[in-house]
């Protein structure tokens, strides 16, 4: 039997005793006896009821709480995994420039520029990895879109894919350095 089946049966005990307290002492009659207990099991019960209410009330705050630390958890994990994302984007970008591929490194450039446009526009990604080093990245790699371009176009090869690729490592470097912060900090940085 739980608890409150107890108290239930308690209260019921105390409501039938104290019904035939006030009949002894007044008329001893049922019929007064029925409406004693009807109205102190009236009462009772609005007591219940406003106890339940704010049970409830408790649970329901209790329950949007732990809904809203779930979501940031989430959240926190996708962005990670972003995170993750970006630097094999990045290293996938290199390949391309190592190969020659540079129709194909083009585009998972403008992906890049995707990704760094994200990490620089959330509020804790920028303020561990400063949003001015974010926006100088998004600048080199527009200047290096531009370049793989006008190297496309050209038939004599004249474009430092080392180099380019050096300016890209740079960017795996600190995309690393903040996702080990991150995970380090459990999403506490929120």
């Amino acid at each position: 039997m739980t608890g409150k089946n107890k108290a239930f049966i308690a209260l019921i005990i105390i409501l039938v005793l104290f019904s035939l307290l006030i009949c002894k002492f007044l008329d001893n009659t049922w019929l007064l006896f029925l409406t004693t207990f009807g109205t102190l099991a009236s009462i009772a019960g609005l007591l219940f009821v406003i106890v339940q209410i704010m049970s409830l009330e408790s649970i329901t705050k209790a329950t949007k709480e732990t809904a809203e630390n779930t979501k940031k958890e989430l959240l926190f994990n996708i962005y990670l995994s972003d995170i993750g994302k970006t630097i094999k984007l990045i290293r996938e970008i290199q390949n391309y420039n190592r190969d020659s591929k540079f129709e194909l490194s083009i585009l998972r450039m403008q992906d890049l520029l995707y990704s760094l446009s994200q990490i620089k526009n959330h509020p804790t990604f920028s303020r561990i990895l400063c949003s001015d080093k974010i926006k100088k990245y998004i600048v080199d790699i527009n200047v290096n879109i531009s370049g793989l371009e006008k190297e496309i176009k050209l038939t004599n090869r004249s474009l430092d894919t080392v180099k380019l690729n050096r300016s890209l490592g740079k960017i795996i470097l600190d995309l690393t350095d903040l996702d080990i912060i991150l995970k380090q900090s459990g999403g506490k940085n929120d």
